[in-house]
């Protein structure tokens, strides 16, 4: 809880989420989690760099679990990933010429955000060129191997036609195609390790349960008008999935924290 840093308090959703569910909650204070507030021994247990700035918060939150006898905890990690939008579903409508459609998103998102959805219109433009002339345009353009691989390295693990598949992927689901970056990428393989590392120290058990294989099927095999919706509204198949479970406040609420 953040009595001080109001914009990062999120106390009036979980408090009506576990009058909801009827359920217990325990409020931390964090308004002193501040990252290094404790340097040095902020980063204790960890032997590099490590990108898990949220350490003191978690440090907290996971000793309560510890106290109350518990030895496996779960996280919300992976939401963001199978759930987020990309602007590459905009792109993909006018490259596809359905036109009625875009023009119909674009209209919604700008009654909801006040502002147009930034399309990529260079990069998608530059996806659908062949190979040979993307190399030219841009040396390092996604969806070919780096120059600086080993040729033969490139030649024995036929890394050109696995980069063709992440391309033609890209091209014709791009929305399937960011969630597999995002759950595949090394800034998400770092926290997920840092995070480990902080639930050794408490001898406990990080679980994820939007990284199940199944969600994470389903979520890949959704249509992109599933994802890509009325007013831009965020989330939101995972907000349909929610109704008749949370509450209605907390189920439409668009709003950030800053934390």
């Amino acid at each position: 809880m953040f009595d001080e840093l109001t914009e990062c308090d999120e106390r009036p959703n979980i408090l009506a989420t576990a009058k909801h569910c009827g359920v217990r909650t325990n409020f931390i204070p964090a308004d002193d989690c501040w990252p290094l507030a404790d340097y040095p021994d902020t980063l204790r247990g960890f032997d590099e760099p490590t990108p898990f700035i949220q350490y003191l918060l978690w440090d907290k939150a996971l000793d309560v679990v510890r106290e109350r006898g518990h030895r496996v905890f779960l996280t919300g990690h992976g939401g963001d990933h199978l759930t987020k939008e990309t602007p590459l579903a905009f792109f993909h409508l006018l490259r596809t010429l359905r036109l009625r459609r875009f023009g119909e998103e674009v209209w919604r998102y700008w009654r909801r955000h006040g502002r147009l959805p930034r399309v990529p219109l260079r990069g998608g433009v530059l996806e659908m060129l062949p190979p040979a002339l993307r190399r030219r345009i841009r040396p390092d353009g996604w969806g070919l191997p780096p120059d600086w691989l080993n040729p033969a390295f490139v030649r024995r693990y036929k890394l050109h036609r696995r980069y063709r598949r992440g391309h033609k992927l890209r091209r014709t689901r791009p929305t399937r195609a960011q969630m597999v970056t995002y759950l595949t990428g090394p800034e998400d393989q770092a926290w997920l390790s840092a995070l480990d590392q902080v639930a050794n120290l408490h001898s406990l058990e990080a679980r994820h349960p939007f990284m199940d294989i199944r969600l994470v099927t389903f979520a890949l095999g959704l249509p992109l008008a599933q994802l890509l919706t009325p007013d831009g509204e965020k989330k939101a198949f995972l907000r349909r999935a929610m109704r008749g479970v949370l509450p209605e406040p907390v189920r439409t609420d668009q709003t950030k924290v800053l934390a």
